[in-house]
C-alpha cells in the first residue's frame, strides 16, 4: 500500500525532471499550484552540492522539506537524479591520446582521474551499476541522508519526519541501494527508468548482508575475491534479507526505454508483479533489443576489459592496441574488411545506433502518468484546453505561459534595480567628482593668492623687484561664484531615467495585461488565477 504524501505521484515524478536543472522554490511552488489549485505549506530545498557532497564523486543530489505543524506535516522528498556526462571531454582525450595513453599506462590505478574527470557519472555507470567495483556515489548519497536527516530535526517539529524518494535511470540504481541500506527510513519509493542495483555493491554496503556472507564465504567484502562468488549464490540471500522493500517501491517503466530492457550481470532489483507499471508511450518503436543478452560474449569480454583497466597493473599495450584497433575497425569499415570478432562489434553498434533513446526520457514516463489522471504534460509542461473548435481543441501550455510572465517581470526588475544604481554612478563620478575638482582648485587659487611669491620661478624677472611687491601681495583672481556643473547635463540624465521608467511601466502594464489574458482563456481554472496572482508576492521569498 503506498503512503500518501503532500506530494502526488505526478508531481513527484516531474520534480524529479526539474531536478536535473536544479530544483527552485518557484519550480515546487508552479507544479504543486497546478495539481491542487493551492499554495504548498512551507518548504525548504536542500541541495546535495551546498552541503559540499559529491564534489570527487560526482553525486547530485536534492530534497524538498515540507513543514507545518498545524497541518502535521513533515515530509521529506529525496530526488536523485541520472547519469550527466561531456562527451566532448573524451573527444579531447582522443586527440591527445598519446599523452592520455601514458598518463593511464603510469597510474592504472587513477583511470577515473585521468579518463573520466568530468564525466564521473558515466564511471560509476560502468565500474558501480555494471561491476559493483566503485560505491563513491553511493556513500555521498549516504552522506546527504544523513545531512538531510540532521537538518530535519534541527528545526524540532512536533510532527514525525516521513520520507520518500524518487530517482531517475542512474539515480535508480542510487535511490533502491539507498533505500535497503537505512533500514525503514524510506515509506514510499518511486524510480523511473531505473538502472539496477548491483549485488557486490549491495553485499559491501548493507552491514547486515555482508556480514553474512564474509562469515559464510570467509572473505572480506572489499576484497577482489568477492566476484568468485557466483551471483546466483547471492540472490536467495539478497530476496530473503530485501523482499520487505518490494511493497515500499514502484517501478515506473517505459517499454520502449534502453536500460530496463537489458539484462545486466550482476542486476538486483525488488520487482514482483503488484509493484512495476509499464507505459507504452510509442508502440511503432516498440521494445529495444536487449544488447547484453543478444551479445553475452560481447558484455562478458566489456566487463573483464573495465575490470582489470582499474587494476593496479592495468591493461597492456598489445591490449589496448587490439581494442582499439578491433573498434575502429567495425565502427569505420566496411563489414567486407571484419573478421568474426569485428563483425560481432559492428553488429552490437548498429542495433545499439537503431534504438530510440527518446524512451529513457524522464518526460516520456511524465506524460504517461498524467494521462492516467486525465491530465496532459508535453516536456514536462502542462497543457490545458481552453475552447472546442471545428471538431478540435485550442489548448494552452500554462508552463510556458507563465515562464513567459516570470522572466519578463525578472527583466522588469532588473531594469528597475539598475536605476538607483546609475544614479549612485552620476552622483559619485559625475556631481562629486567635479565638485572635488572645483574645491581643489579653489583651494589652490586661494594658496596662490595669499602667497604669490612662493608660485614664482627663480627665473622670473619680477621676483626681485621691489617696486611691483605691492601689486603681488594685492594679487586676486577674478571675485565670481564656484562655477556649476552645467544643466543641460543633469538634464540629460534625468530625460535617460525618466526613460528607463517609462519603459518599465509600459512593461508592467502589458505584463498584466497579458495576465489578465491568459486567465480569460481559462477563466473557470482556478489554477490559473491563483499560479499568476501570487506570482510577484511569491518571489519575494526565492
Amino acid at each position: 500500500m503506498k503512503q500518501e504524501g503532500v506530494l502526488s505521484e505526478l508531481v513527484r515524478a516531474r520534480l524529479t525532471s526539474a531536478e536535473y536543472d536544479g530544483l527552485t522554490k518557484e519550480t515546487v511552488e508552479k507544479f504543486y499550484i497546478e495539481e491542487y489549485g493551492q499554495l504548498p505549506p512551507p518548504f525548504e530545498i536542500i541541495h546535495s552540492d551546498k552541503l559540499q557532497i559529491g564534489e570527487e564523486s560526482g553525486f547530485n543530489g536534492t530534497a524538498i522539506h515540507f513543514f507545518d505543524d498545524k497541518q502535521a506535516i513533515n515530509e521529506v522528498y529525496v530526488i536523485n537524479r541520472g547519469t550527466e556526462g561531456d562527451l566532448s571531454k573524451f573527444a579531447e582525450l582522443g586527440e591527445k591520446w598519446f599523452k592520455t595513453l601514458k598518463n593511464y599506462k603510469q597510474n592504472p590505478e587513477n583511470l577515473k582521474e585521468i579518463v573520466f574527470s568530468g564525466n564521473e557519472d558515466i564511471y560509476t555507470d560502468a565500474y558501480e551499476v555494471l561491476l559493483g567495483d566503485d560505491q563513491s556515489q553511493i556513500e555521498d548519497n549516504q552522506d546527504f541522508k544523513d545531512k538531510v536527516i540532521q537538518k530535519v530535526n534541527e528545526k524540532n517539529l512536533l510532527t514525525k519526519p516521513v520520507f520518500f524518494l524518487d530517482a531517475h535511470s542512474l539515480g535508480g540504481n542510487q535511490g533502491q541501494t539507498l533505500m535497503v541500506t537505512s533500514g525503514d527510513l524510506f515509506t514510499d519509493v518511486n524510480v523511473y527508468n531505473d538502472a539496477p542495483m548491483n549485488i557486490y555493491t549491495i553485499v559491501r554496503m548493507h552491514d547486515k548482508i555482508r556480514k553474512i556472507i564474509e562469515d559464510k564465504y570467509g572473505i572480506l567484502a572489499d576484497e577482489h575475491d568477492i566476484y568468485k562468488i557466483k551471483p546466483s549464490e547471492l540472490y536467495s540471500i539478497l530476496d530473503k534479507e530485501l523482499g520487505s522493500y518490494a511493497s515500499k517501491i514502484t517501478y515506473y517503466r517505459n517499454e520502449e526505454d534502453l536500460l530496463t530492457n537489458l539484462t545486466l550481470p550482476y542486476a538486483y532489483r525488488l520487482t514482483n508483479k503488484m509493484n512495476v507499471v509499464t507505459f507504452d508511450s510509442d508502440s511503432k518503436v516498440g521494445r529495444p533489443v536487449d544488447l547484453a543478452a543478444k551479445y553475452p560474449d560481447l558484455t562478458g569480454m566489456i566487463v573483464s576489459i573495465l575490470d582489470r583497466a582499474n587494476q593496479v597493473k592495468g591493461l597492456s599495450y598489445p591490449e589496448i592496441a587490439f581494442f582499439a584497433k578491433s573498434g575502429f575497425v567495425a565502427a569505420a569499415l566496411p563489414s567486407l574488411f571484419h573478421n568474426d570478432f569485428e563483425r560481432r562489434i559492428g553488429h552490437l553498434i548498429d542495433d545499439f545506433e537503431g534504438i530510440d533513446l527518446t524512451g529513457h526520457a524522464m518526460d516520456v514516463v511524465i506524460a504517461q502518468i498524467a494521462k492516467q489522471s486525465q491530465q496532459k504534460i508535453v516536456n514536462n509542461e502542462l497543457m490545458i484546453k481552453v475552447a472546442d473548435i471545428d471538431g478540435g481543441e485550442i489548448e494552452i501550455n500554462l508552463d510556458a505561459a507563465y515562464r513567459f510572465y516570470s522572466e519578463g517581470y525578472s527583466l522588469l526588475f532588473g531594469k528597475e534595480e539598475t536605476i538607483p544604481a546609475m544614479e549612485r554612478v552620476f552622483q559619485t563620478y559625475i556631481v562629486e567628482s567635479y565638485q572635488r575638482h572645483v574645491t581643489y582648485t579653489t583651494q589652490q587659487m586661494a594658496e596662490i593668492e595669499e602667497n604669490p611669491e612662493a608660485f614664482l620661478s627663480s627665473s622670473d624677472r619680477y621676483t626681485v623687484d621691489v617696486q611691483y611687491h605691492v601689486k603681488y601681495s594685492n594679487f586676486r583672481f577674478l571675485d565670481r561664484p564656484r562655477p556649476q556643473l552645467a544643466p543641460n547635463i543633469t538634464m540629460l540624465f534625468d530625460e535617460v531615467i525618466a526613460g528607463i521608467r517609462l519603459e518599465t511601466n509600459r512593461q508592467k502594464e502589458f505584463l498584466e495585461k497579458y495576465k489578465d489574458g491568459i486567465k480569460k482563456l481559462a477563466e473557470t481554472d482556478e489554477r490559473i488565477a491563483l499560479l499568476f496572482d501570487t506570482h510577484l508576492e511569491r518571489r519575494q521569498s526565492w
